[in-house]
Order: structure tokens, then C-alpha cells, then sequence
């Protein structure tokens, strides 16, 4: 085995031991061990845990060596460690995070999009949005979660937010694991492609107001204490958001 993936195998393995609280917060880890249990070279060991404490799952000091960190100091938004963390026990803690991070940004990323996209990136959403209802229609799952995928990175892109482009990977990371567990946050297949349709049209129009609304439904439609007004109305975007196209 290569030296790379024997390195990214041991990172995969740890990782998962501290999501699954296997090795918990505080407990040490040497490169000693690790080189024994895993049969790798110091080299590789110690690869495998500056990894880690890229993404802030451990710490290392001369005084401790490497000491397992807890939740808060994590890289959370990093796809890798959504990943390790929807593969555990804490799967649905982890979604609902997810989901409500994409419901405060999504949203009125949509509704910037709308002022600011461009044609081509407007032109490319409806197109994607048009892809997923004939993937569909055809029965091609893969490609129709391509789209899907694509459609949502390229609405944090067509917002001019470099800050909401970030999230692109971590919300990425969230609906691939949807579309793979077959959740749809209680829509059916075709209630979700019209959402997304109407999404695309919202923005291409240079509607802001209805393509944050949409958003809001798309992401949250059973989530009335969230997304409701309390009068069976869809909220007004919060203050700040584009509420009026550009001349």
C-alpha cells in the first residue's frame, strides 16, 4: 500500500474513533502507538495527525503530545469533517446543523443572485433546474443529483458573496448525503425539482423577493417556526436582503 493512502486510511480511522467519542475529548494519542497499531512509518503517523489537527480534531504540544479536541474548536465547516460526522451516531444532530445554516444563507444568497447574477449564470440555473426535472422524468438519479448539486454551488457563486461561496463545499457535502439517504425534508421528487424551477425563474427574472421566499420553502417546508409568519404567509427577507430588482 502507498504511503498516501496508508496515510489517508489512518486519518479516516481516527477521525471516525473521535466522532464516535472512541477516543474522547482529552484522551492522547502518540505516534508510537499509532505507528504500531497501523504498521506505519513515524512519517506517516505524523502526516496523519498534522491532518487532523488542521481540522482541529486534535492538538499537539511537546509538553502533551497529541490530545483530542473537543466539538467547539473543530473545523465544522470543513467537508471532511461533516462527512466523518454524518457517517456517526450524531447524523441527525449534524444535518439539522446543516439545514439551518443553509436556511439563514441560502435563501438570501437566492435573493442576491437574483440582483446580482449574471446572464450566463442565470441562463445556467434554469438549464440545471431543467436538467433535474429530465433526469428525473428519465429515472437517472446520478444525474439528476449532479444537477441539483450544481445548481445550489452556482447560486452561492451568482450571489457575489465570496463569504457564502466558502460554504459551497460544506452545503455540497449536506445535500449529496441527503440525495444519497433519499431525504427530501418531506417534499417528493417532483414538489422539490418545481421548488427549484421556480428558483431559477425567480432569478432570472430579477425577482429577489421570490427567490429568497422559494429558497426559504424549498430548504424549511415543515418548518413553520422557522420559515411562517404565523398568518400562513411566507416572511418578508430579513432587512438588508435585495428586495427590489437593479435598473
Amino acid at each position: 500500500m502507498r504511503a498516501e493512502t496508508r496515510h489517508s486510511a489512518v486519518v479516516d480511522v481516527i477521525a471516525r474513533e473521535i466522532v464516535a467519542g472512541v477516543q474522547p475529548v482529552g484522551s492522547r494519542l502518540s505516534l508510537a502507538a499509532l505507528q504500531e497499531r497501523f504498521e506505519i512509518s513515524r512519517t506517516v503517523a505524523r502526516e496523519a495527525m498534522r491532518v487532523l489537527e488542521s481540522k482541529g480534531m486534535v492538538e499537539s504540544s511537546r509538553r502533551t503530545g497529541l490530545t483530542v479536541q473537543a466539538t467547539r474548536v473543530w473545523n465544522v465547516l470543513d467537508p471532511q469533517v461533516i462527512a466523518w460526522r454524518l457517517s456517526g451516531a450524531g447524523r441527525a444532530a449534524q444535518t439539522e446543523s446543516l439545514t439551518q445554516l443553509r436556511l439563514a444563507i441560502e435563501p438570501f444568497a437566492a435573493g442576491l443572485a437574483a440582483v446580482r447574477g449574471d446572464d450566463e449564470q442565470r441562463a445556467t440555473l434554469v438549464s440545471l433546474a431543467r436538467t433535474m426535472r429530465t433526469c428525473d422524468e428519465q429515472g437517472d438519479q446520478a444525474g439528476r443529483t449532479d444537477a441539483d448539486l450544481d445548481f445550489h454551488a452556482l447560486l452561492l457563486e451568482a450571489s457575489g458573496n465570496e463569504m457564502f461561496q466558502a460554504l459551497s463545499g460544506a452545503f455540497r457535502t449536506n445535500l449529496g448525503d441527503e440525495a444519497g439517504a433519499g431525504q427530501r425534508r418531506g417534499q417528493d421528487r417532483a414538489a422539490y425539482i418545481d421548488l427549484h424551477e421556480r428558483i431559477a425563474r425567480a432569478v432570472d427574472l430579477r425577482q429577489p423577493a421570490s427567490a429568497f421566499q422559494t429558497m426559504s420553502r424549498l430548504l424549511a417546508p415543515d418548518r413553520g417556526d422557522v420559515t411562517s409568519t404565523g398568518t400562513g404567509q411566507q416572511p418578508d427577507p430579513p432587512a438588508g436582503a435585495p428586495a427590489t430588482s437593479r435598473p
